[in-house]
């Protein structure tokens, strides 16, 4: 068993009760089973550890632990985050136990080549990269983000660690676009990773993908989280930004798991290659159907399935309110918003 990495620090001034609700919260918002809820203690567990925080008679302690130097870092960043959200005055003062590296590039952070780019049916184009570092990939990984510049710009300026442990990103005209990316497939043995992305008017990412050339350089995160899932029985819907990570997903399934799939096209293309699998039954659901319907109405025809369930932020934000969705467990079950109409 690998040893935890643990890290803490100390924060004065602050009152653990209202500390507590809001991570509690946040925990709730995000599915994130509590691990541990006194009046002096509490730990949250996630997919890249553990944190939390216990009560000091000046304030605060913060508390963060994973198995490698980069699921900590993701899982401080996020921590911290969150927090100056809440207590913008906090930017500053935050130290660490182990006192992270200032002004260095974030440890999940690199450069790739674009090996190949071709079209992908109707909705997408496929990209073929060799990262710098393929040994931080797996068979597990799922998702990466690429990181952008905006458009034209040729000399871009990169993210950076702070004293306090938080990532430090170029705003204005040097902002940085971020988007989530399934790594569709893994060849260890070929160095190169497959991401898959959906064809769409306006879309930056979708722009860069449609003129990238092989032999350019691109940037970016990860992996990240959302990993493979492991179940007897699951209902996986999702729209076309969820397809790779969704085909990704039947790849991995055992033949032995029975569920269903509901696709949502809004173009009407279902021409994406999505693997068959024996026990999965598949159905592409018309432009004008609701997502959330479909998956509400599947719970109901199956015994005790993992939901995983992606798409737009409204239908993720109708299921969240369901009833149906009440009856799972946190741990079985996947609800993410890939993204938002209008941004």
């Amino acid at each position: 068993m690998t040893d935890l990495i643990k890290v803490h620090a100390d924060l004065a001034g602050l009152a653990f009760p209202a500390m507590r609700q809001m991570m509690l919260h946040e925990a709730d918002e995000h599915d994130l089973p509590v691990l541990a809820n006194h009046d002096d203690h509490l730990m949250v567990s996630s997919e890249y550890g553990a944190f939390g925080l216990t009560a000091q008679p000046d304030g605060i302690r913060l508390h963060v632990q994973a198995e490698t130097d980069e699921h900590l870092y993701i899982l401080r960043d996020s921590l911290i985050e969150h927090l100056i959200y809440f207590v913008p005055d906090l930017a500053d003062s935050i130290r660490w136990s182990d006192g992270p590296a200032a002004e260095t590039l974030p440890p999940n952070f690199q450069f790739a080549e674009i090996l190949k780019r071709t079209e992908l049916g109707t909705d997408f184009y496929r990209l073929v990269l060799r990262p710098e570092r393929v040994q931080d990939f797996d068979d597990t990984a799922i998702h990466f983000r690429f990181v952008l510049p905006a458009p034209g710009d040729t000399s871009p300026e990169w993210p950076r660690v702070q004293k306090s442990g938080a990532t430090k990103w170029p705003s204005g005209e040097k902002t940085l676009h971020r988007p989530v990316y399934t790594m569709r497939a893994f060849d260890q043995q070929a160095g190169t990773i497959t991401a898959d992305v959906f064809r769409h008017d306006g879309g930056r990412a979708s722009d860069w993908a449609g003129t990238v050339k092989t032999g350019d350089s691109v940037a970016m995160i990860g992996p990240g989280g959302g990993g493979i899932v492991q179940t007897d029985e699951i209902l996986i819907c999702g729209d076309e930004t969820a397809f790779p990570a969704i085909a990704r997903i039947i790849d991995t399934l055992p033949a032995t798991c029975t569920g269903a799939v509901r696709l949502l096209s809004t173009s009407g293309a279902r021409d994406y290659p999505m693997p068959a699998h024996p026990g999965l039954a598949l159905q592409w659901l018309s432009p004008e159907e609701d997502l959330a319907d479909a998956a509400i109405a599947a719970l109901d025809q199956l015994t005790s399935p993992f939901l995983w369930f992606s798409a737009e932020s409204q239908p993720v934000a109708k299921l969240r309110k369901a009833d149906a969705i009440a009856r799972i467990d946190k741990s079985q079950r996947y609800v993410a918003a890939y993204w938002t109409k209008g941004t």
